[in-house]
């Protein structure tokens, strides 16, 4: 991480599935500006490989191989940065979870428009 950061190790998260993990932290700093955090990881993730694919005021994407991470600035004074990774699947787009089909049952203690497989319905 950049110097002057502090990491948000109690919101930081990983999380392993069969076409990767995902890696969540975020980043504060009372000292480092938008301009700087954003100026910093545009150069060193280019160094390391990563593609920039995106690149706004408050929030950049970065692609390499079967990767993407995310950064976005939630906040500017202080400084909050949120970092996402997650794997891209075989088109070059973030992987999801396959929709589910339309002729699932719904489980009727389910939230409203949620889907469950009728196998995992306990009666």
């Amino acid at each position: 991480m950049m110097e002057k950061t502090t990491v948000d190790a109690e919101n930081s998260l990983i999380l392993s599935k069969p076409d990767g993990k995902i890696v969540q932290t975020a980043v504060t700093s009372n000292t480092v500006t938008r301009r700087q955090l954003q100026r910093f990881y545009r150069d060193a993730l280019k160094e390391l490989g990563w593609k920039n694919m995106d690149d706004t005021r408050h929030h950049q994407t970065f692609v390499r191989g079967t990767d993407q991470l995310k950064i976005d600035i939630v906040n500017s004074d202080p400084l909050r940065a949120q970092f996402t990774l997650t794997p891209r699947d075989a088109g070059g787009t973030v992987a999801k979870d396959p929709p589910i089909p339309a002729d699932t049952p719904v489980r009727s203690d389910s939230p409203k428009n949620a889907s469950v497989p009728a196998d995992s319905v306990k009666e």
